[in-house]
């Protein structure tokens, strides 16, 4: 039953639960130019993770929800995963667990619903990744746009999807260890390190980010997190500046803005996530690293988060902790 298996599933959407998408964790790199925002999964890790525990490449698409996840009946063999934020996961009624590859045969339908705990964003990784055309190097669906995924929009009920080929079923019940799952809270500690234009804002302004709370709000979606908290002061430079960029102090001459960089939009810090736009007219002080960006996605939109100082340094040690996740002392 679980040696090579090599033919395509298709599975059908019962209910599509909330925001729910084909995305990959690449998104579409190096088409910023062009005004295309990147695209891709808002907590790359989980799904990545979920990709290994079911035998795909890392970088293979999968489903991506918001809080409330889809019904899911599979018309064949398969495995899958869900992993992400807290969820009651169920399969054929019965309960299964998160962070594990289970198998899945013709019939079954798996039941995705909210803990009402922490995080936001949860994943369904099915081995043979989703069969959908590549749009400008991805699979990740850009709905804004109608660009990418499964017909450009998010997935709706009665969608039947199928997936690639499978290599192979052996995976069942692997599963990541419990000292590894991602531990949420609220407020979450992102790190963070410095950007650019740092002068335009006052020294107190730098510590302010550092040490206030920020309220992530109701408006924030994809697009970016709106973040609500203390008003910065801005610097001597950036408000004597030039008044052709612009007459507010966060205005400068239009920039590229860095994925996952805190772009301070007048009196608004915004963290850019993977569907914002590419370039803009405000300034850039501070980016969180790349290995820390899934932090942000489970961050809960209503809720809290606070910024840790971090070196280059720590972020590289960062990075290792994170591509550790892929090894295979990381799994039973």
């Amino acid at each position: 039953m679980f040696g090579l298996y090599k033919k395509p599933v298709e599975f059908e959407i019962l209910n599509q639960g909330m925001m729910t998408s084909i995305q990959d964790p690449k998104g579409r790199l190096g088409y910023q130019d062009l005004g295309f925002p990147p695209s891709g999964a808002m907590d790359n890790l989980a799904l990545r993770v979920g990709n290994l525990l079911v035998g795909n490449d890392l970088d293979e698409a999968g489903i991506e929800f918001i809080y409330v996840g889809p019904f899911i009946q599979f018309r064949g063999e398969a495995l899958v995963a869900v992993t992400g934020l807290p969820c009651k996961v169920r399969l054929n009624g019965n309960t299964v667990p998160m962070w594990q590859a289970l198998y899945v045969k013709k019939g079954d339908v798996l039941v995705i619903r909210p803990e009402n705990t922490m995080g936001q964003w949860g994943y369904v990784s099915i081995s043979g990744g989703i069969d959908v055309p590549e749009y400008l190097g991805s699979k990740s669906t850009m709905a804004i746009c109608g660009a990418g995924g499964y017909k450009g929009r998010v997935l709706m009920k009665d969608d039947v999807l199928r997936t690639g080929k499978i290599k192979s079923l052996k995976n069942a019940g692997k599963r990541l260890r419990g000292r590894y799952v991602p531990i949420l809270s609220d407020p979450m500690v992102v790190e963070l390190m410095d950007g650019y234009y740092m002068d335009y804002l006052t020294p107190d302004d730098i510590e302010l980010m550092f040490t206030a709370e920020w309220k992530i709000q109701n408006n924030s979606n994809r697009v970016g997190y709106r973040l609500e908290g203390p008003v910065f002061a801005f610097s001597e430079k950036a408000k004597n500046k030039d008044k052709e960029a612009g007459s507010h102090p966060s205005n400068i001459f239009d920039t590229g803005y860095p994925l996952y960089c805190i772009n301070l939009c007048g009196e608004t810090p915004v963290i850019t996530t993977p569907d914002c736009v590419p370039c803009g007219g405000y300034f850039c002080p501070f980016t969180i690293p790349s290995a820390a960006q899934w932090k942000v996605a489970q961050c809960r939109i209503g809720g809290k988060i606070r910024f840790k100082y971090t070196s280059m340094e720590e972020a590289d040690h960062l990075r290792e902790s994170y591509n550790a996740y892929f090894k295979e002392d990381h799994y039973i």
